[in-house]
């Protein structure tokens, strides 16, 4: 009998039942969650084998990508998309920022929920659709209006001319960042 007063005492009540099942559940969230992501990591592996048994780690490295001598690299599409997240954060964070401290500190509180519900409304939006919608509408209209205005004005042999020359149609980089 004492050491069970002394046991309670020292390690605490016993656990109820809901405590039990509670850290049982989460237990088993947590080990689902890992076995999911070794089996995307393991489905990936398998996937890419044949393009690193192919061509090698060079495949990483390499952004010549022609398909008619079925040599192929990822070096461009890689940097294009950590270029792009780069920018992407670069122009949002910012702009997020502002928005949460104008919402704490200078946001009269009888529009600030309503403009707080309009932001978490705007994040529960998939990313597909944003880009979409960039691919649509703001690629076209930046085409036009930013653009080809930009090829127009720089003067032939400048540095201008090289970072705006080629096809205006708005699919660049500075784009798919914002």
């Amino acid at each position: 009998m004492a050491s069970a007063v002394t046991d309670t005492a020292r390690f605490g009540p016993s656990r109820s039942t809901g405590e039990a099942i509670f850290q049982a559940a989460c237990l088993g969230a947590a080990t689902m969650l890992l076995v999911t992501l070794g089996g995307v990591v393991i489905s990936l592996a398998i996937g890419g084998w044949p393009a690193f048994a192919e061509f090698g780690l060079g495949f990483l490295t390499s952004s010549e990508w022609n398909p008619v001598t079925e040599v192929y690299g990822a070096a461009g599409p890689i940097v294009g998309t950590l270029v792009t997240a780069f920018l992407a954060l670069v122009m949002a964070l910012p702009l997020a920022l502002g928005v949460a401290i104008f919402l704490v500190e200078f946001c009269p509180r009888a529009i600030a929920q309503p403009v707080a519900i309009a932001v978490e409304l705007l994040a529960g939006i998939p990313s597909i659709v944003y880009g979409m919608w960039g691919l649509f509408v703001l690629a076209p209209w930046f085409a036009e209006h930013v653009q080809l205005p930009l090829i127009m004005e720089a003067e032939p042999g400048s540095w201008q001319e090289t970072l705006f020359s080629g096809i205006p149609n708005g699919a660049n980089i500075f784009t798919a960042s914002v």
